[in-house]
């Protein structure tokens, strides 16, 4: 039980992550061009720096909540050492 809540929570986090990251992609990607495109007779370089400075901002947010994401679950088989630790307690007050 307690490895398929660890492989649930994984993959939870990885797709989450990446759904993320596309749709963040994307949205940043179509925006950018808007913004380059209306901005391209004057200040094309300007824009061009702007949509960069979106894109690494949005990857920067994107680290973050997956950094926190994974700093905020729980020990890899916390319940099981539990268990078998009070298990091996038992055992040896049992003798």
């Amino acid at each position: 039980m307690d490895l398929e809540d660890e492989l649930r929570s994984a993959i939870t986090i990885l797709l989450t992550g990446l759904a993320a990251t596309v749709l963040a992609l994307f949205a940043l990607l179509f925006g950018a061009f808007s913004v380059v495109a209306l901005f391209w007779d004057e200040h094309r370089i300007a824009a061009l720096l702007g949509a960069s400075a979106g894109f690494a901002l949005v990857a920067i947010f994107l680290a973050v909540l997956i950094h926190r994401l994974v700093a905020n679950k729980p020990p890899f088989l916390s319940a099981t050492l539990e268990e078998l630790a009070r298990d091996r307690q038992s055992l040896r007050t049992g003798q």
